[in-house]
């Protein structure tokens, strides 16, 4: 957007699969959305924000095996400064 200020959007779309080699259990498609900000202080420091799963989505991203399915985190966001020496 500026010199400074900036952000980012993820789109990540995963397709309906199955959750082991037996194909009994499927694990159903998602979408989730991804986002980022961030802002240059000055030449050597800058914030940023990301947020994971902006929408707050509930999806199973992996199993391991057909009664072993993994939910996917809900929403969060890391915040971070970033300093170049």
């Amino acid at each position: 957007m500026t010199d400074r200020f900036g952000f980012g959007l993820g789109l990540i779309w995963q397709g309906e699969q199955f959750a082991s080699l037996s194909n009994a259990v499927t694990l159903p498609d998602f979408f989730r959305v991804d986002a980022a900000l961030y802002y240059q202080l000055d030449d050597r420091i800058a914030l940023q924000v990301n947020v994971e799963n902006l929408l707050d989505e509930a999806y199973y991203p992996s199993a391991h095996g057909d009664n072993n399915i993994q939910p996917a985190k809900p929403f969060a966001a890391r915040f971070g400064v970033r300093v170049e020496l």
